[in-house]
């Protein structure tokens, strides 16, 4: 029964519309609030296809909202343009349609110069012409200079997008520059900095070392000093014990020069006491 009444609602609602040009090369649901589904139809594949390569979906779609919804036609006319021009000439873009309607516009002057100057050397009888034939003749007249000043107007804006583009990549190629300036000027610097720190550290070495040679100019070490102090002192007492004992266990044996033992070493013992 549930599949049953979902194929009768199905069928009650309809088919659903084919998905817009973006959704389906974007491979996405179309939704009833889809931005692109006004301007990019199910048949204009090629033209998202060209700007999404060149400008990216998201961008198109930023734009469109910034865009007051009575240019949006205009502005989706203009990127499709633009952008089918840069993947024709990715070099140039716009800028070879530039050159080329000025080429077609001076080669229309030129030819224009050329027929009103036979026109003046052409003998011409004003009442033999019919008013038709002047009315014909001022009608192609005056479509011909129309044509002439819309196509020029149309390239001095070309012109004018083309140089104010120009004008902001110069700015941010600028500012690139200054960026990576103050970069390596910011590196040198820390570079000096840290060489300044080894040298300071390697002074402090040096400082240290030579401290320590003042301190013990004979380059012995202040242990071997206190070992040395220590074996003299032991054998400053050694002495004085011998000659303590000598005094108190003495002999009456008579050396050459005529003094007993005892008293030699009564002698070396007050000797002693007195250091």
């Amino acid at each position: 029964m549930p599949s049953s009444s979902s194929e009768a609602t199905s069928e009650a609602e309809g088919p659903s519309p084919p998905p817009c040009a973006g959704c389906k090369h974007l491979r996405r649901r179309c939704v009833p609030s889809c931005a692109f589904a006004a301007y990019f139809p199910p048949e204009h594949g090629d033209q998202f296809a060209a700007v999404h390569k060149v400008f990216s979906a998201s961008i198109v779609s930023k734009l469109l909202a910034e865009v007051a919804p009575a240019d949006h036609a205009g502005t989706v006319e203009s990127l499709v343009y633009e952008a089918r021009a840069r993947l024709r000439d990715p070099a140039f873009g716009c800028v070879s349609y530039i050159t080329v309607l000025e080429h077609m516009l001076k080669q229309g002057m030129r030819d224009l110069a050329a027929s009103r100057g036979q026109l003046a050397f052409r003998p011409f009888n004003a009442g033999s012409a019919s008013t038709n034939a002047r009315r014909a003749g001022e009608a192609r007249l005056d479509a011909t200079l129309r044509f002439a000043k819309e196509q020029d107007e149309r390239m001095r804006a070309v012109r004018v997008a083309v140089e104010a583009k120009q004008t902001q990549g110069r700015a941010e190629a600028w500012k690139d520059a200054v960026n990576r300036q103050m970069a390596r000027e910011e590196a040198q610097q820390a570079a000096a900095a840290a060489q300044s720190a080894r040298e300071e550290a390697m002074k402090m070495k040096q400082a240290s070392s030579a401290a320590q040679q003042q301190c013990f100019p004979d380059g012995l070490g202040r242990g071997q000093q206190i070992v040395e102090a220590s074996d003299s002192a032991a054998a400053a007492q050694a002495a004085r014990e011998q000659a303590m004992m000598t005094a108190q266990h003495g002999t009456g044996l008579v050396f050459p020069d005529g003094r007993p033992l005892q008293q030699i070493a009564e002698r070396q013992l007050a000797v002693l006491n007195h250091k």
